[in-house]
């Protein structure tokens, strides 16, 4: 759900690099490729990525405007979204993060892939 015509979906923005549409300027003759992961853990990667991505833009966006009452909505939207994401990540894979508390007794990432390792 947009809040606001000019603001893009999430992989729609993800790709482009930008949330809003009328701040998308086209890199001369660049296409636009479309993102395609191998593997239910590369999708879940790459909406953790796009959601990550426009709670980056929007806490950028709210630095210089911090009463846009909507946009701050979808900030928090986003972040409930962030959170389920990465829990649900987590619970299928590994810690993503190295700031989640771990589920075990001693911490194990360097004993995994790196989650850009898919």
């Amino acid at each position: 759900m947009n809040y606001d015509n000019n603001i893009l979906g999430s992989y729609e923005a993800y790709i482009k690099g930008n949330m809003f549409k009328n701040e998308y300027d086209k890199y001369k003759n660049y296409n636009i490729e479309k993102l395609i992961p191998n593997s239910e853990k590369g999708e879940l990667l790459l909406n953790i990525n796009q959601i990550g991505f426009m709670i980056n833009d929007l806490r950028l966006y709210l630095d210089v405007h911090p009463d846009n009452k909507p946009l701050i909505s979808l900030y928090n939207k986003y972040i409930n979204e962030y959170n389920k994401l990465l829990d649900e990540y987590q619970k299928k894979y590994k810690i993503l993060e190295c700031n989640t508390l771990s589920n075990s007794d001693y911490f194990t990432w360097e004993e995994e892939s790196f989650p850009w390792e898919v």
